[in-house]
């Protein structure tokens, strides 16, 4: 059987290496092939996945140090395949769009940010959790020098805020695995393995407590949630596209990986934990975007308040709810890449991401403006895009685990809806400034992008069937395992 995944990962290696190499003036088209093979390459997989399969498929494995049983194992199932579909998806649109932005030092930018998606798929794709460790510590490094090298005026202190809080948390993960790795007794580093071990209950309420930490941190969850803002303000525009649309889905999808499904007892008993931190990030996230006047930070922190539905629909360990959380990881990644990319659109037009400045864009921009409004629909959850069906299915497994105590994640939704309502009335459907600014509106190929996250979040709300065909039978296979 041909070795796909693994092929996916060296082949984003090896036009990291001609981007690298080749003149500065083509490195940007390097890249743009390279991301565009690596997204067919992902999407070649359709031939082969089986979807009513729940175990993971187009397994590999490679022996790498026998000393310490240590192997590089590769494998997908219905929760991570979506996922590197989408990753390759967000760097190739993250390309896109970087080359009308990214001016400076192209010759390294590209293939960082190639390595970025090498490390970023990894995550996804391993199953040895000392590989699965090696690869998030590499999407921390290449975000850090990302934000560091071309990100805005405050870019050292969000590149540094980033860094010392992500790597906390790996710590934390670091010592949780090694726990793992000589309480198992199996010394492996296999995450199938592990998953079938034996644990004492309290050493499951320690671990799985110490990756909880971690993975909230990277989600972000309040109260970890603080670096998020700042380093998506700072952050180039492709960075805040893959930050918010890939980078932060690391840690929900670590979560349901690992301490989720090795210590089925701890997460049963911590689910309400859980569900309390799902509300209050839900609720807290709304009303702080209510209050922003810079338009990226509001949608920064709206990605806190959807990354707390996802928390909620994990933690109600139902169907629904899982099934849920796992489609708002992929949504929201749709949507907040569209909303990041037409911000940066906006930057570049106007040098300011401040809402009192704008206003009337829709008259003046009207094909910006208005793809900003699906995007903006999008992430309110109206029925017909992705986001509602995210949504429906989280609330509904809240309903059945938590009763009427969902209401206050429907407080958020509603509040949700009211910050990107006013921006949109603020921004794109104000009055018109007295000194009208000279800006052009997206052409050509600079349309392209938006349109394809756009039309993409129609297709997903029209046709959720696409998506939940890959998640359910790895859901109720999860689900039966608690």
């Amino acid at each position: 059987m041909f070795p796909l995944l693994s092929t996916i990962l060296l082949f984003t290696l090896l036009f990291v290496l001609f981007a690298f190499l080749g003149k500065r003036k083509f490195a940007a088209d390097i890249a743009l092939l390279g991301a565009f093979v690596i997204l067919i390459m992902a999407l070649a997989g359709l031939l082969r996945f089986d979807f009513g399969a729940s175990g993971f498929q187009m397994l590999e494995q490679y022996s790498w140090i026998p000393q310490m049983n240590i192997s590089v194992i590769l494998g997908i199932d219905g929760w991570s395949y979506p996922m590197v579909i989408l990753t390759a998806l967000l760097f190739f649109i993250g390309i896109l769009i970087s080359r009308f932005s990214v001016k400076d030092k192209q010759e390294y930018y590209y293939p960082i940010f190639l390595l970025l998606e090498f490390s970023v798929l990894g995550v996804f794709m391993s199953l040895d959790l000392f590989l699965f460790y090696i690869f998030w510590e590499i999407v921390l490094i290449f975000m850090f020098f990302l934000i560091l090298i071309w990100g805005h005026e405050n870019r050292k202190y969000a590149s540094m805020k980033f860094l010392i809080y992500t790597h906390i948390g790996s710590l934390v993960m670091l010592l949780a695995i090694i726990a793992m790795y000589f309480q198992s007794g199996l010394h492996t580093f296999d995450i199938r393995a592990l998953a079938e071990a034996s644990y004492p209950l309290g050493f499951q309420y320690l671990a799985f407590f110490g990756m909880l930490f971690a993975f909230m941190i990277k989600m972000p969850i309040v109260p970890f949630h603080t670096w998020l803002p700042d380093a998506h303000v700072e952050a180039p525009t492709a960075g805040s596209i893959v930050l918010a649309g890939v980078l932060l889905k690391m840690g929900a999808y670590g979560l349901l990986r690992i301490p989720m499904t090795a210590f089925p007892d701890a997460a049963k008993d911590l689910a309400i934990f859980m569900a309390v931190l799902g509300f209050i990030t839900i609720v807290y996230g709304a009303f702080v975007s209510l209050a922003q006047t810079n338009l990226k930070r509001m949608i920064a922190y709206s990605s806190v308040n959807h990354m707390g539905i996802v928390l909620l629909g994990i933690a109600t360990l139902t169907p629904a709810g899982l099934n849920g959380a796992n489609f708002e990881m992929f949504s929201h990644g749709l949507a907040a890449a569209l909303l990041f990319a037409l911000a940066g659109a906006i930057y570049d037009r106007l040098h300011t991401y401040e809402i009192g400045t704008m206003g009337g864009l829709a008259q003046i921009v009207p094909k910006l403006s208005w793809i900003f409004v699906i995007g903006s629909l999008g992430a309110m959850g109206l029925p017909g895009l992705a986001g509602f069906v995210a949504e429906f299915n989280v609330f509904i497994g809240s309903f059945q685990a938590f009763g009427a105590w969902t209401f206050l994640g429907l407080l958020g939704v509603v509040i949700t809806a009211a910050y990107f309502l006013l921006t949109l009335q603020r921004a794109f459907f104000g009055p018109i400034p007295s000194i009208v600014p000279k800006i052009k509106d997206l052409i050509g190929a600079e349309t392209h992008p938006h349109a394809i996250l756009a039309v993409l979040l129609f297709v997903f709300g029209i046709f959720p069937f696409l998506l939940l065909s890959f998640l359910n039978s790895t859901t109720l296979a999860f689900i039966s395992r608690l």
